[in-house]
């Protein structure tokens, strides 16, 4: 979470050893009731076996 910021953001990536997605979360800019979520890069790697 980037702290004293207006618009705070979360950041996630993916828990599969050597995959480099990247997730992140912040509230919209404009209207603070949005969330926006942006996804960075591709899977390496089948979704786990438990994954819905």
């Amino acid at each position: 979470m980037v702290k004293n910021s207006p618009n705070p953001r979360n950041y996630y990536k993916c828990s599969v050893e050597g995959c480099s997605v990247k997730k992140r979360v912040e509230r919209d800019k404009e209207d603070q009731r949005y969330v926006v979520t942006t996804y960075q890069g591709i899977h390496n790697h089948q979704p786990p076996p438990n994954h819905l």
